[in-house]
């Protein structure tokens, strides 16, 4: 469901063997609002390196998605736990400006299924990329818990309210390593 109080730019572009991200969100509605993309790194650095902090599949073969969600179980499995990522907190009117790196080739990754000494994979080249954050309201149940090593990145204690995805995509040729053993469970 998308968010319409949220507003998503995004502009990529690949240098030196990695793809380098970078956008902002804005909040245009009058309520804070939580975006699930306060990933904990070093807030000095201009281009964290996120690989641990996002979830990577292809759409089809039209484009490649850069996932900051908290990942939905697939039906039909069980799941006992499902990590819930840093939090951002964007106040109304406010727009967060976020860049961040990830290594080339991308690698589809997952929460359900992620990678083993037997996953296998297919070297694909796409040429569209598209960056999806999730994000919902605060509410009075909403507890944000700052982390000591970047304040401005927060555990989520208590519940956040409805919301839904953003997304935004740019043009940019990338190679992706795809996966392609039974039972590869592409992140939503």
């Amino acid at each position: 469901m998308p968010n319409h109080l949220v507003q998503l730019s995004v502009k990529c572009r690949t240098e030196g063997g990695v793809l380098l991200v970078d956008y902002e969100l804005m909040n245009s509605g009058p309520q804070p609002v939580v975006a699930f993309d306060g990933a904990v790194g070093d807030p000095a650095k201009k281009y964290e390196d996120l690989t641990k902090n996002v979830y990577v599949g292809v759409h089809g073969n039209e484009a490649v998605r850069i996932l900051r969600i908290v990942p939905k179980p697939p039906a039909g499995v069980s799941v006992a736990h499902v990590p819930v990522p840093a939090l951002s907190l964007l106040e109304p009117g406010s727009t967060r400006s976020v860049s961040f790196k990830l290594p080339l080739p991308l690698k589809e990754r997952s929460q359900f299924t992620p990678d083993f000494p037997g996953a296998t994979y297919d070297s694909r080249e796409y040429g569209k990329v598209v960056l999806v954050i999730q994000t919902a309201l605060k509410i009075e149940t909403t507890k944000l818990v700052p982390f000591p090593a970047n304040p401005a990145a927060y555990k989520l204690e208590g519940q956040a309210g409805p919301g839904g995805r953003v997304e935004a995509s740019c043009n940019t040729p990338v190679d992706v390593f795809v996966r392609t053993d039974n039972g590869f469970l592409r992140p939503e």
